[in-house]
């Protein structure tokens, strides 16, 4: 279908949660939000036609949207339905029991039923996608389905059939999986990671490849949970192999895929290359209308509602992280799910800093500083470093694996800070103070929104003349027609890397306001999800429009902070 399903593991958790519970009429409802009966609207977002994607069968972002939105509302409605803490599910005595498959040998039955289930599955799906006319008409959808829809097909139903086809398959595998796993709101966002890693590593569009995929990066993470931990204390002292081999089995994977993708861009076994097509190309930049936000701080004292600055503080920084993420989306057609991780690195490099100074234990020899004008450029300057290595790898790819790979660095980084124990691990770092400002006092919350907003304009005035010039041109020339650019002596490779390092500096800018704003780091600033919230930013305000994320960035923080408000607390 060439779509991305962000809400996959929502089914999956849909269907562990489709088990008998002490109250039966939950199950009912749950079923109800289940994988069949919840499919057909959602499809309905991803068939009509709509701007760029209605034209192509490219992997956009307006045609994975829906499904994001998906992942919330129904972790939100499972929270409704069941509560915060799910009741105990009952486990039948024959899935912990064991068979005797070969003499001496014994192996639980629960693991032969989901080899069996999965080998039956597997073909299944090669007959019905090879050897069957609606395979036929699935593979010619994908590939061009304003063709099929010419010859009388209807491409929504099929659309729709597809879709409702893996969402019960994957919500069966949450019903089967359920006994043995804790079930728990959000547990399918693990999965769906999981599962994007072996169809990547596997080659997409590949039954072959996903269950190559699958072994690969099971096995794989079989023997690092097993080994791993063995060999680092051979290697390392034991508070130290502690420490990092949680973070090292937790990356295993993504390694894994970053390597295999370096070396098949396309996977162990492939299908066949997807075609990437150009987006929409609308540029509506008004910078005008940023000057209501320098007349907010007076409205708020007029309002007596000073977290009106607050509010607004946070809406000029995400703006900021989104509008460099539109740079890359909007005029550089790449997809990066690992936005987040500069966003994260910006912050965490003025924690450390700060809680090495706040603590006097100097970091390699060196005192520290709270400085802002040293310690900003050097945070810009360590997202840039990374923003090269990251880039210059990435770029070898296109598509699902660009998505992909970007998405395990930035879940590398991820891990990575969560393993720092000296840093609070998982639960971040505290600022003791902000940064210092010759001439501006951070501690203010109204000058520090005006060198917030400040940096928001500069930011996006220099987006704007950088997608204006030369440089930009040929970023978007490159997005129309790759080969076209190539044949005019150009390099795709420097120009990208470039317009990547910018978005990257970008989104570590906003990590180091949001540090001094929050006075609090943690790992989850550099995590997928924050990532998907920076997307959806852009793509309420409009891909390809730079001022566009920034009003997205306001609509969203608006829904949230709406949402936030009830009786209970008082709004």
């Amino acid at each position: 279908m060439g779509v991305i399903n962000l809400a996959h593991g929502a089914f999956y958790m849909v269907g562990a949660f489709c088990r008998p519970t002490p109250r039966p009429e939950r199950l009912v409802l749950a079923r109800r939000v289940g994988s069949g009966s919840s499919a057909r609207p959602y499809t309905r977002c991803l068939s009509k036609p709509a701007s760029c994607a209605a034209s192509t069968t490219a992997i956009t972002s307006t045609r994975y949207w829906p499904t994001l939105a998906v992942v919330f509302f129904t972790n939100e409605l499972i929270t409704v339905l069941f509560g915060r803490s799910p009741p105990a599910m009952p486990t039948p005595e024959w899935y912990s029991s064991f068979v005797e498959v070969l003499p001496g040998l014994m192996y639980p039955v629960s693991r032969l039923l989901f080899i069996a289930a999965g080998a039956v599955v597997a073909i299944a799906m090669w007959l019905l996608i090879n050897h069957t006319r609606l395979g036929m008409l699935i593979r010619a959808g994908a590939d061009d389905h304003e063709m099929v829809g010419a010859l009388g097909v209807n491409i929504a139903r099929l659309y729709t059939l597809v879709f409702v086809f893996g969402s019960v398959l994957c919500g069966l595998a949450g019903f089967m999986a359920a006994p043995l796993l804790s079930v728990e709101i959000g547990m399918g966002e693990k999965v769906l990671i999981t599962t994007f890693v072996v169809i990547v590593v596997g080659g997409v569009g590949s039954v072959r490849g996903a269950l190559a995929g699958a072994l690969l990066i099971g096995m794989v993470d079989g023997l690092g949970r097993a080994y791993i931990p063995q060999l680092l204390d051979q290697l390392l002292p034991a508070e130290v192999s502690g420490t990092l081999s949680g973070g090292l089995i937790s990356a295993s994977a993504y390694i894994v895929m970053a390597v295999v993708l370096l070396v098949r861009p396309r996977g162990l076994l492939p299908a066949r290359a997807l075609r990437r097509t150009p987006c929409s190309r609308r540029v509506l930049i008004d910078l005008l209308c940023l000057a209501t936000f320098a007349l907010l701080p007076l409205l708020a004292s007029l309002l007596h509602e000073p977290f009106l600055v607050s509010l607004f503080t946070r809406l000029a920084i995400y703006g900021m992280a989104a509008a460099s993420l539109d740079l890359l989306i909007g005029y550089g057609a790449m997809i990066s799910f690992g936005h987040a991780a500069f966003f994260g690195l910006g912050g965490y490099v003025v924690g450390v800093i700060g809680f090495h100074t706040s603590q006097a234990l100097p970091l390699w020899g060196w005192d520290g500083s709270n400085s802002a004008l040293l310690v900003w450029p050097l945070s810009l300057l360590v997202c840039a470093l990374f923003a090269v290595v990251v880039g210059y790898l990435s770029l070898r790819t296109s598509g699902v694996q660009f998505i992909m790979i970007t998405l395990a660095f930035g879940q590398m980084l991820y891990f990575v800070l969560s393993s720092l124990s000296l840093y609070g691990g998982d639960d971040g770092i505290l600022l003791s103070e902000r940064n210092t400002l010759p001439g501006i006092d951070l501690d203010n919350p109204v000058q520090f929104y005006y060198l917030c907003l400040g940096l928001l304009v500069a930011w996006l005035l220099f987006c704007r003349r950088l997608v204006n010039s030369r440089f930009g041109y040929v970023l978007r020339g490159l997005k129309q027609s790759e080969r076209r650019s190539i044949s005019l002596g150009l390099h795709p490779l420097r120009y990208r890397l470039g317009a990547f390092v910018i978005a990257g500096v970008g989104g570590g800018l906003a990590g180091i306001l949001w540090a001094n704003y929050a006075m609090f780091v943690s790992p989850d600033m550099g995590a997928w999800h924050k990532s998907g919230e920076l997307m959806a930013m852009v793509i309420l305000g409009g891909v390809g429009t730079l001022l566009g994320p920034v009003l997205g960035a306001a609509v969203y923080l608006g829904l949230e902070q709406c949402s936030a408000c009830g009786p209970s607390t008082g709004c």
